[in-house]
């Protein structure tokens, strides 16, 4: 996956905060990871900032192109819907029956 998103806030000036995607706006609640890459055409430069990120929907890997100056989902995990609803009130992790 590689769509371009529309990034509408940072944290500090560089970790996402808030963005658009598929016309959808998404709240980042958590950065759980950044690393960065680059390629020996470009001169060994980092070339993408990425970011794997924690949303009430799901979790993503973003990343910022460098050249372009362009922000982009590379992956999407969805949260698992079903798995919230049989787990326990107490959260357990003990499930119930429906």
């Amino acid at each position: 996956m590689d769509e371009v998103i529309e990034m509408q806030r940072n944290r500090f000036g560089y970790f996402p905060r808030t963005f658009l995607w598929r016309g959808r706006r998404y709240e980042v609640s958590a950065v759980k990871r950044c690393w960065t890459t680059g390629a020996r055409q470009w001169g060994g430069r980092v070339q993408r900032h990425y970011f794997r990120v924690r949303c009430v929907e799901g979790d993503f890997d973003l990343f910022q192109d460098l050249r372009h100056n362009t922000w982009h989902v590379a992956r999407f995990e969805p949260v698992n819907r079903s798995m919230e609803k049989t787990q326990s009130p107490a959260g357990d992790g003990v499930q119930q029956a429906d």
